[in-house]
């Protein structure tokens, strides 16, 4: 098992700037912007801007990034905004084929989720006070914390007890 964070970002840390809209400050603290958009086009309706904003979401987890473009277009009354945020779309496209995460088993979507993985996965077990590791012993380790993370431990003896005795035959 190879452990694998997929981001929107570039391979570092990113600094996203803060979405502004004419004189409303609108910061955005989620890395889809389609909430925060939602909200400036609706304004005061909730039910309209939690309605939208979700059919959005449906389509990105369905990699239907173009879609979500367009629908950004059609309702375009803060248009900086809308390029803003379409551009960010454009240029991470190749990032967010989630359909396709979540088909191959890459469960988990959204950069809160994967920093609390990271912390949780990680550092725990490789930041410890002396330890030094090479890519291959940090790769190793981090599969079995994968596999702990998981509990499925159970595969990997019944995979071991398999192996052991494919050796003794």
């Amino acid at each position: 098992m190879l452990v694998k964070v997929v981001g929107e970002g570039r391979p570092l840390m990113i600094r996203r700037p803060d979405w502004q809209c004419e004189n409303r400050n609108q910061k955005n603290k989620n890395p889809h912007f389609q909430y925060d958009y939602a909200k400036v086009v609706f304004k005061e309706d909730e039910l309209k801007t939690k309605q939208w904003a979700d059919r959005q979401k449906e389509l990105l987890l369905d990699s239907r990034l173009q879609k979500v473009r367009e629908n950004i277009r059609e309702i375009a009354p803060c248009k900086s905004m809308a390029k803003k945020i379409i551009k960010y779309y454009q240029d991470n496209a190749d990032r967010m084929d989630y359909k396709r995460y979540l088909s191959i088993g890459l469960g988990i979507i959204g950069s809160g989720a994967i920093e609390s993985a990271h912390r949780t996965v990680v550092q725990k077990r490789l930041k410890l006070s002396g330890q030094r590791w090479t890519i291959r012993g940090a790769q190793n380790m981090l599969n079995l914390r994968a596999i702990d993370m998981r509990h499925k431990w159970d595969k990997v003896i019944e995979l071991a007890q398999t192996y052991h005795e494919k050796q003794v035959v």
